[in-house]
Order: C-alpha cells, then structure tokens, then sequence
C-alpha cells in the first residue's frame, strides 16, 4: 500500500481557519492554510499508475476511509504503520509529540494525494514514477488478505503496537 506525497497538511490547515488549533510560526500556519485552499492532486501520477496499480483512490475523504474504499471494492483488510505515513515538517511541527493529533491527521481529507496498491513485481515502476513526477512516493503498509474479521483496517505503531482506530474519515452515507 502506497500513498504519494504528506497527509494531514489540508486537515491541519482547516483546523488553524477553525481556530481549533494553532501554529507555532506564520509560515506553518500560511503553508498550511494553502495546502487546504488550494491541494495539488495528482492526475498525472494517476494516469500512470494504469497497469502498476491494482487498486487506487484519492485521499479526499481521509486516508483510512479512502482506504476503506478500497476494501469495500475488493474484500482484502489492510495493515498500517503509523510511522511509515509520511507529513510535512509543518505539521510535524503541530503534531510532533500528540499522538492523537497525530492519529486525527489519517482522518482528515482533502490532501488529494493518492493512495494505492501495488503487486511486489512493480515496486520498481512506483520509484520511477516518484521521480518522473518529483512527488514522494511511500509504502505504508501491506494487505494481509481477505476480510475475515471486523477489523478491515490495523494500525500499528513504531513499535508493533496496534493502536485503536476512532475515526476513518467523512463518511458519504450514514446508516
């Protein structure tokens, strides 16, 4: 499982425009301000992932729930690695000692970026296309199978640790 660029920045930068949080610099707070006003979304990486990717979504909805997407079209459960998520040194700089700030960022949408799955005989593709592109490009986890437990998402922390996920992201349609 892959996902290109930072996460978290347009969540982030909503929350400093809703004054539920605060930066600790002007410039944090300008980045990402615009990183939620206007997000960069990958067409052209998308595109290119035809043929390399066996499955893709945007992250426009949150990381987990676009994910979850994912796991709604195929039926496979997922395992993520908190630590492999990549931010920005801005939000690094809000979130650097929150967890749960931390964890709120694979929720918030907006970002844009992609996140997408890949077969073990085209990791090569995906590097070269991270730098044909010039956007960072990383493995976040992998699929563990078909979905035989509630549980179609595990997060894990640096150290193995399964962390309690509380919320996956905007939902579309509520029961």
């Amino acid at each position: 499982i892959y996902v290109s660029g930072f996460i978290g920045d347009a969540s982030l930068g909503l929350s400093l425009i809703e004054g539920r949080n605060k930066a600790n610099s002007l410039s944090v707070t300008d980045y990402l301000i615009n990183r939620f006003r206007k997000p960069t979304p990958r067409i052209d990486l998308g595109r290119n992932l035809t043929g390399i990717a066996n499955s893709a979504a945007d992250v426009s909805d949150g990381l987990l729930a676009d994910l979850k997407h994912i796991y709604d079209a195929s039926g496979v459960c997922a395992e993520i690695y908190l630590n492999h998520i990549q931010i920005s040194s801005e939000a690094e700089s809000m979130v650097s000692n929150n967890l749960n700030l931390r964890m709120d960022l694979l929720s918030g949408g907006d970002d844009y970026e992609l996140i997408f799955t890949v077969p073990f005989k085209h990791i090569s593709k995906v590097n070269e296309l991270s730098e044909k592109y010039n956007v960072q490009i990383k493995q976040i986890g992998k699929i563990i199978g078909k979905g035989l437990n509630e549980d179609v998402i595990t997060l894990k922390d640096v150290n193995g640790k399964i962390l309690k996920i509380s919320s996956e992201g905007y939902q579309h349609f509520r029961n």
